[in-house]
């Protein structure tokens, strides 16, 4: 973790995340810095739940990667 956060509000106003990232931020095994971090996510931090979706490509990446593609 880089501690440079501070710059996506400012060069995108906010972020939309999937719940499966943020759950992925959240695993036991995440960085303390990361679990301190997603413990109180920032305002402009918007997470949304996203569909399941069966696609075959997407079959070898993992929960938050899909997700993401799905919400992208």
């Amino acid at each position: 973790m880089i501690r440079a956060d501070y710059l996506l509000p400012r060069l995108y106003g906010s972020i939309l995340v999937p719940s499966a990232v943020v759950r992925e931020l959240q695993h036991t095994d995440a960085p303390g810095p990361v679990l301190k971090w997603i413990a109180t996510p920032p305002d402009w931090l918007k997470i949304a739940e996203t569909p399941m979706v069966t696609d075959s490509r997407l079959e070898t990446l993992g929960a938050g990667e899909r997700a993401a593609i799905v919400l992208a």
